[in-house]
């Protein structure tokens, strides 16, 4: 069952994010570590999430436990001199022995929901070029890739 997210589903949540973050550190190690004040800025987030309209953070549930779970929200950007409104998926993670069996796929269904609802034609979110499993997955849902991001570590 997938519903709205609340405040005593934190830790849970919380749990997921952490194994994501220490998933995504394996394909980039130097980008992705959970830093020092990783909970507190969480918390933050996910206040965030529970308060504004323009927020969505949503949980699936099997037998009362929560196995993953979802955020996105609604921005306004400058588009060639104009204010234009898209939404962004902002995170999806699911217990990694629950992977494989469409949980994403219901959950990503949900948040475009949840977006489209509100007015918004385009979506967009950034994978990890080394996160095959999601490329393929979002790829089959119909998104495209577009936008190549070029990074360089300064030191």
């Amino acid at each position: 069952m997938i519903r709205g997210a609340k405040i005593e589903d934190f830790d849970e949540i919380y749990r997921l994010h952490e194994m994501l973050v220490k998933k995504l550190s394996t394909l980039e190690p130097d980008r992705f570590l959970l830093k020092d004040n990783e909970k507190v800025s969480f918390t933050e987030r996910f206040n965030k999430y529970l308060k504004e309209s323009n927020r969505k953070m949503i949980v699936y549930e099997l037998d009362g436990e929560i196995i993953g779970f979802g955020a996105c929200k609604i921005l306004k950007s400058v588009n060639f001199s104009r204010f234009e409104e898209h939404g962004e998926i902002t995170e999806i993670s699911v217990k990694e022995e629950m992977q494989n069996r469409g949980i994403g796929r219901e959950i990503m269904k949900e948040l475009e929901s949840f977006l489209k609802d509100n007015g918004i034609s385009e979506i967009v979110f950034l994978v990890e070029s080394s996160n095959h499993q999601s490329l393929a997955t979002w790829e089959k849902m119909n998104y495209k890739k577009e936008t190549f991001v070029f990074k360089k570590m300064l030191k």
